[in-house]
């Protein structure tokens, strides 16, 4: 059993052909698996913070915080984007980025498997 080719070609020939392709094809795969690494750790970072940051915006069950208190200087208008938002909305804001990344990091997970 010679393989392909001519029966005098040697078998050894077909054989490192065959070698180099996987060689080749090994080193393809590892070149992008180490672009995703890195990647895939910087959104696990990304989640860990994101975590944190929304532990730290949900009120103590006997936190009571104040509707908002208006004074008389300030006006009764939509709140512009310059001016900060309501906790509830900043954790429902977080809750959904949160979402969106765990998201982005499974299919980075399954991409990468």
């Amino acid at each position: 059993m010679a393989g392909p080719g001519a029966p005098g070609v040697p078998v050894a020939r077909w054989k490192r052909h065959i070698v180099r392709q996987l060689r080749q094809r090994d080193r393809t795969q590892k070149a992008l698996f180490l672009e995703l690494v890195p990647a895939y750790n910087h959104l696990l970072e990304k989640a860990e913070l994101l975590a944190r940051i929304s532990e730290k915006l949900q009120p103590e069950p006997n936190d009571v915080t104040p509707a908002t208190l208006q004074g008389p200087w300030e006006e009764e208008s939509e709140p512009d984007s310059d001016q900060v938002l309501s906790p509830t909305t900043l954790r429902v804001k977080w809750q959904e980025e949160e979402e969106r990344l765990r998201r982005v990091c499974g299919e980075v997970g399954w991409a990468g498997v």
